[in-house]
């Protein structure tokens, strides 16, 4: 497998007026990072990136977990990075991907996920999120990405919670309107993050709320500094308490 000629083919197809996808495992990304850099990013060329494997992946093995790619791929100028609440979403996104003409990054986890296709594609704004209101004064904003939000969602509904759930389906660029606006309300925000803390989307939405005053408490969870190990998806997720329960534990216990 080579990873690093992979990426710099995909950069001469594209400079050939070709619209490649690189499909690569997250962590074998990490083994192109310099042609990635250098040959799509630095060129500015539209080649669309499937990270496949992006979080916990389980039983697959330790060292196949894909969660620093954000960390990673998000300081490189010119690239995009998504990733959808569900299959739908999902193919809007590589829709809208190959609709534009910058690398783009498009997540996506391991495990199964119910297909529905679309009978009509749609393109979606570079860099805008989602914002569902399950109440209109809601007592905390959950803010995350990939098929948690769904999840949250779901949790939400299921229990009368007053939450805002916010779909942050583009990792990079943020949604700056969206978080200038979410920093207006009093409720106190909850980042929940599946992948690495270090470089986290939370890192970036700080970065924003240190400069706007009287703005709500923010709350971060994700991945600590550490490596996670083989497992079970439910156990490894249990172990970092990133697992549903654990986080409407958390939220309900700071809200």
């Amino acid at each position: 497998i080579t990873e690093s000629h992979a990426a710099t083919l995909a950069a001469g197809l594209a400079q050939g007026g070709k619209r490649p996808f690189l499909s690569i495992y997250s962590t074998f990304l990490q083994r192109a990072y310099d042609q990635i850099n250098h040959d799509i990013t630095r060129m500015n060329l539209p080649v669309v990136i499937g990270i496949d494997r992006a979080g916990i992946v389980g039983e697959d093995g330790d060292t196949h977990q894909g969660v620093f790619d954000i960390g990673f791929l998000k300081p490189l100028p010119n690239l995009i990075i998504a990733q959808g609440k569900d299959s739908q979403e999902t193919q809007n996104l590589l829709y809208t991907a190959f609709n534009q003409e910058q690398p783009f990054a498009l997540r996506y986890p391991r495990g199964n996920e119910e297909y529905k296709p679309v009978t009509e594609f749609t393109d979606i704004k570079i860099g805008s999120w989602e914002l569902i209101k399950l109440t209109e004064e809601p007592r905390a904003i959950v803010l995350t990405y990939g098929k948690e939000v769904m999840t949250m969602v779901n949790k939400a509904k299921e229990n009368d919670y007053p939450w805002w759930i916010v779909n942050m389906r583009f990792i990079k660029p943020l949604d700056i309107e969206m978080c200038n606006f979410l920093f207006q309300q009093t409720c106190p925000m909850f980042i929940y993050e599946t992948d690495m803390l270090s470089g986290g989307l939370g890192e970036s939405i700080l970065a924003i709320k240190n400069n706007i005053e009287n703005s709500p408490q923010v709350y971060i969870k994700g991945i600590e500094d550490h490596y996670v190990p083989h497992g079970s998806m439910i156990q490894l997720r249990k172990n970092e308490g990133i697992d549903t329960n654990s986080i409407v534990a958390w939220i309900l216990s700071h809200s």
